[in-house]
């Protein structure tokens, strides 16, 4: 789970991320936000893939897998993008936003996908830079890739889900929750939402290694963030506007459980509001 992101690629990823916002979402803020009630009712799902970086991360060398164990078992299916429709014609008269939704787990493959997704959708006039974000985890560099693409396209990105009803082509947008690597994601959001049902949680940082003992036994080896890792995620956190006290508190928890943020610690840290 060790590596070098290639700078090369993370700067043809910034390029790309780049010409896609400047066709698609020089877009009024207030256009969006005026439209999207909360919570709401959404109509269909569809589609995947490619990415961007805004820090250069070469300098971290890990690719640290962030993943609480009890939210794994719920959710490990890799993360993919679809569209959603946000409200019904009489709400917005005929024309309704569409917001993205990313739900799954984070791989230093995601970024690369979402970019790929919003070039597939530029013709979309509908569509709205909102992301509801819900995931279990993943790689923190491929995290941080994927917060640094939400940044570049000015999303607001909000902690939540899309539940579908049984029986019914209707789906409802219902609490999320967004663990251990997915936070980081999240703070790429240009503004930040999570309301009071959703959750945040953090961690420590650990990558679980299957190694080869003297006798040829094979044990598990936990390996965790190198200080100047923790130090480069910090600064990542404070460059996305978030406090980055936050990293030190996360790198105090243990890898075997999760903390649930407070809404205190949600203001105290600038991770977000309850609305938008």
């Amino acid at each position: 789970m060790f590596g070098r992101v290639p700078v090369g690629s993370v700067a043809q990823s910034e390029l790309k991320v780049d010409s896609i916002i400047d066709r698609r979402f020089e877009t009024n803020d207030r256009v969006w936000r005026d439209r999207m009630p909360w919570p709401t009712r959404s109509t269909s799902m569809e589609h995947r893939r490619h990415r961007n970086n805004l820090l250069v991360i070469s300098v971290l060398g890990w690719c640290l897998a962030l993943l609480w164990p009890a939210a794994a078992a719920l959710a490990a299916e890799p993360m993919s993008f679809a569209l959603t429709t946000i409200g019904t014609e009489t709400q917005c008269h005929g024309s309704c936003p569409e917001v993205i939704v990313a739900d799954g787990e984070i791989s230093n493959e995601t970024a690369d996908q979402f970019v790929t997704f919003l070039s597939e959708h530029l013709k979309d006039s509908d569509l709205r830079p909102v992301v509801l974000l819900q995931s279990p985890g993943g790689t923190v560099v491929g995290a941080m890739q994927l917060g640094s693409a939400f940044r570049k396209i000015g999303a607001a990105v909000i902690v939540a889900a899309l539940t579908a009803e049984p029986g019914s082509n209707i789906a409802q947008v219902t609490p999320g929750s967004c663990y251990s690597a997915c936070v980081y994601a999240f703070l790429g959001g240009k503004r930040r939402v999570v309301p009071p049902v959703s959750r945040l949680g953090i961690h420590r940082m650990v990558i679980d290694e299957a190694v080869r003992d003297p006798s040829g036994a094979m044990e598990r080896q936990r390996i965790y963030g190198s200080s100047e890792f923790v130090s480069s995620l910090s600064a990542y956190a404070k460059l996305m506007g978030a406090d980055p006290r936050m990293i030190a508190y996360a790198e105090r928890i243990s890898p075997d459980a999760i903390h649930i943020v407070t809404a205190e610690e949600i203001r105290r840290w600038r991770l977000g509001g309850p609305r938008l």
